[in-house]
């Protein structure tokens, strides 16, 4: 490549354009082979223990099953492998809860789905009291676990056993939106106070029916940051005040008539018998969400333990969630690789031309 530009630097101007154009494009498509190659190298690789044929069988099973949902995988009851927590998902078009690989401390939700049945002791998806309506809140309808797993108290229908994989399907009738009561208020505050607030109200409250929480104030439009208190949700536990949920029958104050769900978009046509509700959404918000309510936009408000909601009247109602980015990140995206090739451009140019200048 240092040849090249050095042959582009004395001839015309028009050919050290070209030669500037055509590198990286060149440079990509050598490399290119090897990234197919490793590519296909680490699919190619499955740890005997892991039985490839068996986890294909169970992906096509999953992939074929006609009910939407979660899919969940974890230690202690299933698998922790990255073939079952993230590719298995991609395979078969059903989301995952939890995945090792990106954003492993930079979300509440994450903390709140070890709950569910993370490597930690008392984990929800093995309590018989509690597991069924946390699985309804995360809206889990599949669990991947391992060949003894006792199902039976979440009345679970075994769809596919093959090697050290056991395929189960969760009844009820749930999905990625839900018609809830009016949230209860709780006050802003620093993200270790309302973790341990929201994880109480996950394992005390919300299995005995009491009422969601959420932030007073909209989420936010801000530049993506991470605080330092929700890097580790196991240093800087606060104490939140003492709270006692009694128990009592959920109130349905309406229901969802239809719901489509895509990667970035959230469809639902919901009905409110009452005379205020909230419609809630099960997907972590962020600011760049946006709401729709009969084509009219709306703010977004956090809800327990890390979703998303709006208020609405009685009748019916279309209402649409969608994420879109902001312009200026489009932007950026589509200006950096001219910026990477002007860096890599000057790198090499600029002694070339420092030399072609110095001999004139």
């Amino acid at each position: 490549a240092e040849k090249l530009f050095e042959f582009a630097a004395r001839g015309p101007r028009w050919l050290g354009r070209a030669t500037l154009a055509a590198v990286p494009g060149t440079l990509l498509a050598l490399t290119l082979p090897s990234h197919v190659a490793d590519l296909a190298w680490g699919l190619d690789t499955f740890f005997e223990q892991d039985d490839r044929p068996a986890y294909l069988e169970i992906a096509e099973t999953l992939r074929a099953a006609p009910r939407p949902g979660r899919m969940y995988s974890a230690e202690p009851v299933g698998h922790d492998s990255h073939w079952v927590m993230a590719y298995l998902p991609l395979l078969t078009e059903k989301p995952g809860t939890l995945s090792y690989g990106v954003g492993v401390s930079d979300s509440l939700n994450f903390l709140y789905l070890w709950d569910f049945g993370g490597a930690r002791a008392n984990v929800l998806v093995r309590d018989a009291q509690r597991a069924a309506a946390v699985a309804e809140l995360f809206n889990v309808r599949y669990l991947v676990v391992r060949p003894g797993f006792d199902g039976a108290y979440l009345r679970a229908t075994t769809l596919a056993r093959r090697g050290p994989y056991e395929l189960l399907e969760l009844p009820g009738e749930y999905g990625y939106f839900d018609v809830i009561e009016p949230p209860e208020v709780v006050a802003e505050a620093a993200p270790a106070h309302l973790r341990t607030r929201f994880e109480r109200w996950l394992r005390a409250g919300y299995p005995r029916g009491a009422r969601f929480l959420r932030l007073s104030e909209p989420v936010h439009g801000k530049f993506p940051g991470l605080p330092a208190a929700t890097l580790d949700y196991r240093e800087d536990q606060v104490d939140a005040a003492s709270e006692s949920f009694t128990p009592r029958a959920r109130v349905r104050p309406g229901a969802v008539l239809a719901e489509e769900a895509g990667s970035n978009r959230y469809h639902a046509r919901v009905s409110v018998s009452a005379s205020e509700a909230w419609v809630l959404l099960k997907v972590t918000p962020h600011p760049w969400w946006r709401a729709e309510v009969d084509g009219e936009r709306q703010p977004i408000y956090h809800l327990s333990p890390s979703f998303q909601g709006l208020p609405l009247g009685p009748g019916e109602h279309d209402v649409t969630f969608v994420f879109k980015n902001p312009g200026w990140q489009k932007l950026l995206l589509a200006l950096s690789p001219l910026f990477l090739a002007g860096l890599f451009a000057l790198d090499f140019l600029g002694p070339l031309l420092s030399r072609r200048a110095a001999r004139r």
